[in-house]
């Protein structure tokens, strides 16, 4: 397919929406002006390649673009036709949130109520869009949850979640938001609660959360170009509704988690969060809402393109919780079923090979531009996976169950049910888990991991209690692909992101399923 060549001319406040397949690529480059994506600045005369991708260029102040490609759409639209300002003054007042805490930490270290340590925060000026003051009656409610003590919410920075329903641009309000924290010099955590998306550098599946800093920004790789590895729980499916007790448990297991690391890093905490939610919100959904905003003590919630929702929410929260409605952007386009299935292979398959491998494949193959080339040895270098060829008892393989849910009424007064609600059992090791995607469990504190004791695997099903039930509470080391199980030789073959031995044994399964030709 020969290369089109488009030059753009964006006015002030104006931005310019490509849509791309996922068979073909599209590269853009910055001739004049500002330009950013998602928070992020392009810079001038740089080469940017998408592929599978809808991209939204915005400029505050006018720019001029040259695209490169086959697009499915591109358009562009008149200044003022978009959602920015509302995400610019969100992030402005949280900025001044964040501004609030830096201060108050200072007052707290000079008067001794909090010892001085490393990672000491940062004060500066927020940057105020014009028309801020939209937004600030709903989000002023976050000083009125402030104040428990100098030690306390007065020093924590704001912890913002984002809800809608599908498609309305939350992980895209979550990206900008991010970005604009982490260009200032912030540090903020990004935590993903959305399984099937895999925004937060771990593979869909997995619930995760990772530090935005700014050298971890990139315009065309997203997060998926952190330099360190996220902390991650694994779920194992694609919608938390498919497995609702098992989501809640990893979501506590993973605001635990984000807890203690915050509680020792003044700066982190300073800059505080960003989670981005699924898109579950009726019914169960509605609760599992709460449930988060709970868990991570979130402070304010952004709502985008539902009434319904924003209400209900208003009405649930504490007052000390502020809730805002945002409008949802007219870019923002419905994703079938087909588009998803591809973009989650194409997550799976980047965290094996790493960040923009589908475009590189893509681009290896094209030799009609003799400019590809440079780009290709442009873009981010690929990973080197390795194939793990194991004995059958060199691994143990586990998933989790419902536990029954009986009627205590049946039960001696006085008595309830000893079953737990989840229940971790063994797994047969067979051809049924090929193709699996697998999480490697973080090595047991108590060395159970080395132990050869499995005796005990055989009846793990039919137990009141697993005796792996620790295994609920271990963050995941890494994910592992099954690519082949020889029952006759008895050994199973595994794809990981590295070569050496596995940090653990103990690998947990989920429902994801996924083939290597399969490249997005």
């Amino acid at each position: 397919m020969a290369a089109t060549k488009q030059t753009w001319t964006l006015e002030g406040e104006s931005e310019l929406r490509l849509e791309v397949d996922f068979d073909a690529v599209v590269v853009v480059v910055l001739k004049q002006g500002l330009c950013e994506v998602l928070g992020v600045e392009l810079a001038a005369g740089r080469e940017y390649a998408f592929a599978g991708a809808k991209v939204a260029l915005y400029s505050w102040h006018g720019c001029q673009l040259e695209t490169r490609g086959e697009c499915a759409s591109v358009y562009q639209t008149g200044p003022g036709e978009t959602t920015a300002a509302a995400a610019l003054n969100a992030h402005s007042y949280l900025e001044t949130r964040r501004d609030e805490a830096s201060r108050a930490v200072s007052a707290a270290v000079a008067g001794g109520v909090l010892k001085c340590c490393e990672g000491a925060s940062r004060a500066g000026a927020a940057p105020v869009a014009e028309g801020a003051s939209a937004l600030a009656p709903a989000l002023a409610a976050f000083a009125a949850g402030a104040g428990e003590d100098s030690c306390g919410r007065d020093c924590r920075g704001p912890r913002v979640m984002v809800v809608g329903p599908s498609d309305s641009g939350k992980s895209t309000l979550a990206a900008t938001l991010l970005g604009y924290a982490a260009r200032l010099g912030r540090e903020p955590t990004f935590v993903d609660l959305d399984p099937a998306l895999g925004d937060c550098g771990a593979p869909p599946g997995a619930v995760a959360a990772a530090r935005v800093t700014r050298e971890t920004l990139s315009v065309d790789e997203g997060f998926g170009s952190l330099d360190c590895a996220p902390l991650s729980y694994w779920f194992g499916y694609e919608a938390p509704r498919e497995h609702p007790d098992l989501y809640a448990r990893v979501v506590d297991e993973l605001a635990v988690a984000v807890a203690e690391k915050l509680d020792g890093d003044r700066s982190a905490n300073v800059a505080g969060l960003v989670v981005a939610t699924s898109s579950w919100v009726d019914g169960d959904g509605f609760a599992s809402l709460l449930r988060v905003a709970s868990a991570f003590a979130v402070d304010a919630v952004l709502v985008l393109a539902h009434d319904r929702l924003f209400a209900d929410l208003r009405q649930a929260l504490p007052p000390s919780v502020a809730v805002a409605k945002l409008p949802r952007s007219g870019g923002v386009v419905q994703r079938d079923v087909v588009h998803r299935r591809r973009a989650k292979h194409r997550k799976i398959h980047e965290y094996f090979y790493g960040p923009q491998s589908h475009a590189r494949s893509l681009l290896a193959k094209r030799d009609d531009d003799a400019a590809l080339d440079k780009l290709l040895e442009a873009t981010a270098p690929p990973l080197a996976p390795a194939t793990h060829e194991l004995p059958f008892r060199a691994v143990r393989v586990f998933k989790v169950l419902a536990g029954s849910k009986g009627d205590d009424s049946m039960l001696p007064v006085g008595q309830g049910s000893m079953l737990e609600p989840l229940q971790v059992v063994a797994v047969t090791v067979s051809p049924v888990l090929v193709h699996n995607v697998l999480a490697v469990c973080h090595p047991a504190k108590d060395g159970d991991d080395n132990g050869d004791d499995d005796e005990h695997d055989d009846a793990a099903a039919d137990a009141a209690t697993s005796p792996h039930q620790h295994l609920l509470g271990c963050a995941a080391a890494g994910f592992v692909v099954v690519t082949n199980v020889n029952v006759e030789a008895q050994t199973i073959t595994l794809l990981g992101p590295c070569s050496g031995d596995l940090p653990s044994r103990n690998l947990l399964l989920g429902k994801l399923e996924w083939m290597e030709s399969n490249i997005a």
